[in-house]
């Protein structure tokens, strides 16, 4: 093993420095990703020296640790290398040591343990001692001397979870804790998995700990109120120091807390976890080249390049829409209904269609949507149904789904994604895979982002006999159209009570926590497209969905766009949110 516990030829006073420093053990087990036959020397190719890491205050130093430390690291910056050996180093040091590591999906975990799996383990001569060895999940057994000579068997288990929902993170009790792409970790997920991180280990005093690591997004998120409350190390390669900015701001239990817990418990108003947290950019790291930022600078857009390059968040401007502008349209005074609230109404169904089967796979939504204009001439969009569909379901039963609301709803336009549901609009227009065999020409059309000469225009596409099929928009555009629909409170969602169905926001898996998840994922960046000028782009990150924000984007289109007239909305008397019988 690497650090010996039996072994009798290894002195006191060794023996203790590696088990109390994740950098020593580093260097004397870890062999260099790069140039494997030497060993790890903490050193770029160049041999220019990690002077970060090596210095006294970095997180590689367990006396600098808090309860909570943060990782706010450019990519590239050795978040996931760092961490795995310290993992790896703690089960080596206190063989009874429990890990919990959690991240949003299967493939992240898999790639974050495989090198410690594969590669740490073995370096630091641990393989006769683990037991488990699987993609997810590690577990090692040891033996440790008792103070009466008695040898006693000891295992310490890395495990793993995905999904960051509060059921997949709910807890393995452990000493140390890390979250992955913390940047996507909503704090009550966060709040679920931290209480967890609890173990203690005798005469050690830095466990219990978590390491939270991601490239940062949005102010304003968990993971940017996590940094705000920490002393926000900050590395200055000129000085050779590590900055820090602020005294720590504690997460403290309130008397509000304290209040709600059952029975007689007596807590402590003063307890709280505090934080500590370390920023690394390109600027002032070894790993990183005045070159490799020019051409991140040429080929990144504006935020992806203060997230990727300079570890810095964005203001919430950037993104879209946030977390608030969805939940303020979610009202129990509506329900979803079985047919429109007036039969003269336009009603629009809109479909986004999803495809794949693993975690990562996109959703088909289908939603239905009633235009509703009140006598003060205000207009509202309420929704009659939201559909997360089965994705076990077939591509002619999802089609079947969205042809009985059509039905069901008596809709006036359906709308569908053509760029991966081409041959579902087809089928819809020309009867196939349909009830009624004579289809839906005159209803449904689809929607295709593309370049359009005149952004505030959309361009029809139509078949050999003259049918509207499809239309081409700007996607910036129609996006921001939708975006000043929800900040304008013009969108009605029902919210599920104990008497009438909604959306519902008890639990991460209920279906109005992935919407709000869905429409506040885009954002809007600007990048250099293939003319050279500036332009506007939707993007969302790689790990996340943005379904809900296509559907809903559709179905904006589908009455600012395909409707184009007001005869056929009905006036209703009351005003808006009064709530409609």
């Amino acid at each position: 093993m690497g650090i010996p516990e039996l072994s009798d030829e290894v002195d006191a006073e060794t023996l203790q420095r590696l088990r109390h420093s994740p950098k020593l053990w580093m260097r004397n087990f870890l062999r260099h990703p790069v140039d494997p036959s030497k060993a790890y020397d903490f050193k770029t190719t160049d041999g220019e020296p990690l002077s970060h890491l090596l210095h006294e205050d970095s997180w590689l130093y367990p006396e600098n640790w808090a309860d909570v430390n943060v990782l706010l690291l450019a990519r590239g910056e050795l978040k996931s290398f760092s961490t795995g050996a310290i993992a790896t180093w703690a089960h080596d040091a206190f063989p009874q040591l429990h890990t919990y590591y959690i991240a949003p999906s299967n493939g992240q975990v898999y790639d974050y343990i495989e090198p410690i799996r594969e590669t740490y383990v073995e370096q630091a001569n641990m393989e006769s001692r683990r037991t488990t060895n699987k993609k997810s999940a590690q577990v090692f057994k040891t033996y440790q001397k008792a103070d009466n000579g008695d040898v006693n068997p000891v295992l310490g288990r890395f495990q793993t979870d995905s999904g960051y929902s509060e059921e997949s993170v709910r807890g393995k009790h452990s000493q140390l804790g890390i979250t992955d792409e913390t940047q996507d970790l909503k704090e009550r997920v966060f709040n679920v998995f931290q209480p967890a991180i609890d173990l203690q280990l005798p005469d050690v005093d830095y466990f219990p700990t978590t390491f939270c690591i991601g490239t940062p997004k949005e102010t304003g998120s968990f993971y940017h109120d996590l940094w705000e409350r920490s002393d926000k190390r900050t590395w200055n390669a000129e000085t050779g120091e590590w900055d820090i900015q602020d005294e720590v701001d504690p997460y403290e239990l309130t008397a509000e807390d304290i209040a709600d817990l059952p029975g007689e418990m007596e807590v402590d108003e003063g307890e709280s976890y505090t934080v500590h947290a370390w920023h690394v950019d390109w600027i002032n790291s070894p790993l990183h080249s005045a070159s490799d930022i020019a051409r991140a600078k040429q080929q990144m857009g504006e935020m992806e390049f203060a997230n990727e390059v300079l570890a810095q968040f964005y203001e919430p401007e950037d993104n879209l829409l946030s977390d608030s502008d969805v939940r303020s349209t979610f009202t129990p005074e509506y329900h979803f209904r079985e047919e429109p609230y007036n039969e003269d109404s336009t009603t629009v169904v809109v479909a986004d269609w999803g495809g794949g089967k693993d975690q990562n796979a996109s959703d088909t939504i289908i939603l239905a949507v009633e235009e509703v204009t009140y006598e003060n001439g205000e207009t509202e969009y309420v929704v009659l149904d939201l559909a997360f569909l089965d994705t076990e379901l077939r591509n002619r039963e999802q089609i079947r789904e969205y042809e009985q609301r059509l039905i069901q709803y008596d809709a006036d336009i359906g709308l569908v994604d053509y760029g991966f549901g081409q041959q579902a609009m087809e089928s819809l227009q020309h009867g196939d895979d349909t009830v009624d065999s004579a289809g839906y020409m005159d209803i449904v059309s689809a929607v295709h982002y593309g370049h359009v000469k005149d952004k505030s225009d959309i361009k029809w596409t139509t078949d050999e006999d003259g049918n509207k099929t499809f239309f081409t928009c700007d996607k910036a555009r129609s996006a921001s159209i939708m975006v000043e629909s929800f900040r304008d409170n013009e969108w009605v969602i029902p919210k599920a009570t104990s008497d009438t169905t909604g959306v519902s926001v008890e639990t991460s898996e209920d279906d109005g926590v992935r919407l709000i998840d869905q429409l506040t994922a885009p954002y809007k960046t600007l990048s250099e497209g293939n003319t050279g000028k500036k332009r506007v782009y939707i993007e969302t990150p790689g790990n996340q969905r943005d379904d809900a924000f296509d559907v809903f984007t559709f179905c904006v289109l589908a009455f600012k766009e395909i409707n184009g007239s007001d005869e056929s909305v009905t006036s209703f008397t009351g005003n808006k949110r009064a709530g409609l019988t």
